[in-house]
């Protein structure tokens, strides 16, 4: 048989709006309770029961749509609050802390030494050259994004930054400054908009995708159309919890 699109969208439109949303009718009286008046040239093909599969499938589809956009993006919440700092997601600016967690040890190591801070780089290179763990033979001390560090020396407030990804002062995420004095600031979380476009997080990513897309499956399959109450919303809910945990738990493996 086939169904009348147009008639289908109206159906279910006024059924969204109708009172008898909150109630169970029996399929055989669907036409019926769906308070929906039809042409007198309706097609006889056109029948109540096809009218009400119809809409059942159109309900099921848009809830199920819904489903998948809020368990995806509740998916997508989690694994970056709980995988957008895992070295291997952001092994740039995780190497460049550990550069500075190094350099600001190498400071201090040269301050009880000579009694005083650097004046350069260079010479903070120079002078731990045979301390074991400080020695760094590159031409140029440069962070995980191979940019120089910037050092800065006022007499008695010696300071190593890198200016993170951009190479810029200023900054948020993988942007904000890193320094000697402080190499793991909150600011330097990446931000949401890095974790899905910036970072190598398409798998963790693809998870949660795939996880909202199960939901929406067990949704299309098990709700009851009209039964939006409280029996037929469990096992929604349970689709959720069920999503956000296999996305929460897949999240440290960075795969």
């Amino acid at each position: 048989m086939r169904w009348n699109f147009g008639y289908g969208l109206s159906v279910f439109t006024q059924r969204l709006w109708h009172p008898s949303n909150f109630g169970l009718p029996q399929r055989g009286a669907c036409r019926h309770s769906l308070g929906v008046s039809f042409p007198d040239n309706t097609p006889p093909a056109m029948t109540a029961q096809t009218t009400c599969l119809g809409v059942r499938i159109m309900i099921r589809l848009v809830v199920s749509a819904g489903i998948w956009i809020v368990v995806s993006a509740l998916s997508l919440r989690v694994a970056w609050e709980n995988g957008a700092e895992a070295p291997l997601a952001r092994y740039e600016q995780f190497q460049t802390q550990m550069e500075l967690r190094d350099l600001a040890k190498a400071m201090t190591i040269y301050r009880e030494q000579f009694g005083n801070d650097a004046k350069s780089l260079n010479d903070l290179q120079v002078a731990l050259t045979n301390n074991a763990g400080f020695s760094y033979p590159k031409p140029l001390i440069v962070d995980g994004w191979r940019q120089p560090f910037i050092y800065t020396n006022s007499g008695t407030n010696s300071v190593i930054i890198s200016y993170g990804r951009d190479g810029k002062p200023g900054g948020e995420g993988l942007d904000f400054d890193l320094t000697t004095k402080d190499w793991t600031p909150k600011g330097a979380k990446p931000t949401l908009h890095q974790f899905l476009f910036d970072m190598p997080t398409r798998g963790m990513i693809n998870t949660c995708l795939v996880s909202g897309g199960m939901a929406a499956l067990l949704a299309a399959l098990t709700i009851k159309v009209p039964d939006l109450g409280r029996q037929g919303l469990k096992p929604l809910a349970e689709a959720i919890m069920v999503a956000v945990i296999l996305s929460a738990l897949h999240v440290p493996s960075g795969h």
